[in-house]
């Protein structure tokens, strides 16, 4: 049915409805029996009128009638568009614990150093708490002071645990005049300052860059390893994790972070127990979720695309 033979259809019962409202205000005091009358031959019309528009309504092979193709296809488009899309990141540049910075009673200051100078190009900022401006700054420390970061904000999205994650565009690139950029290699902390009841949970700087990359410093897996303990099971980002099953099956879990790359290797002297995996959110693994080999058993895994891709070498 076309969209104006809907139209027609909608008019006529507008019309109706005002004939009736004008006849009960010219009968509501002298004929009862005539306004019951109007209103039973108004909803036999309604009901006539309604009948037509099912009628009229086609469904197609392989569609519902409540089939929404604009926002079908709206999605399918959607999906497909990030701000990420095509593009890969360094692993945090910041050092030390950025996954809390506790609330104080006042204004709280924390300030931290960088593994890395500043360099020309893209960074990634991200954290989860507060949109920066609401009692919530981030400013980069060099020689000559504090800089606040001026960045574009990309993307917000709400965490399992109802706290709102923030990602921002910062921009490192020469100015036209000075022929220098914002942030120069001297930058060597950043500093973050909330205000009272505000907080900020894993804190991230991270550079773009064309493609994934084992990058060779102090701070990652490829110059030393990090033990999963009992009390904490959650695998580190580019670090080789050291898992000792101490005999018995071990679960260890994944915080889904795109383009991030890590390693899990079997320790311990005791060969027998598996290493079995599990995502947060129920992120979907791709290729071996378990390692079931002896110990120096290792896997390798990378987070891309919403998926983590798993290849496990296990030891006979």
């Amino acid at each position: 049915m076309s969209i104006f033979k809907y139209e027609e259809l909608i008019l006529e019962t507008a019309k109706a409805l005002q004939c009736f409202i004008e006849q009960y205000k010219r009968d509501k005091d002298n004929n009862s029996s005539k306004l019951n009358e109007d209103k039973i031959k108004l909803i036999a019309k309604i009901d006539d009128i309604n009948k037509e528009i099912i009628k009229k309504v086609d469904k197609e092979d392989g569609k519902g009638l409540s089939t929404n193709d604009f926002t079908t296809t709206l999605k399918e488009k959607l999906e497909g568009i990030s701000p990420f899309s095509g593009k890969f990141v360094t692993s945090n540049l910041i050092i030390g614990n950025t996954d809390n910075f506790p609330e104080h009673e006042s204004k709280s200051t924390y300030s931290l150093a960088l593994s890395e100078p500043m360099r020309e190009g893209e960074y990634l900022l991200s954290y989860a708490g507060y949109r920066l401006g609401d009692e919530m700054s981030i400013k980069m420390i060099d020689v000559d002071g504090e800089k606040e970061v001026v960045v574009t904000l990309l993307y917000e999205e709400t965490n399992m645990f109802g706290n709102t994650i923030y990602y921002y565009l910062l921009k490192n690139e020469k100015d036209v005049n000075t022929g220098l950029p914002p942030y120069t290699h001297y930058v060597s902390n950043i500093k973050v300052e909330f205000g009272k009841d505000k907080f900020v949970r894993n804190l991230q700087l991270r550079r773009f860059v064309p493609y994934p990359v084992w990058e060779t410093s102090c701070y990652l897996y490829t110059s030393y390893g990090y033990e999963i303990s009992n009390s904490d099971n959650v695998i580190k980002k580019g670090r080789c994790n050291l898992v000792d099953t101490k005999g018995d099956n071990k679960e260890v879990h994944i915080n889904y972070e795109e383009n991030t790359l890590f390693s899990v290797v079997k320790a311990g002297s005791n060969d027998e127990g598996k290493i079995i995996f599990n995502c947060f959110g129920g992120v979907p693994i791709e290729g071996a979720s378990e390692i079931t080999g002896k110990v120096g058993s290792r896997a390798e895994g990378i987070c891309m695309g919403g998926k983590v891709y798993i290849t496990v070498n296990n030891k006979e």
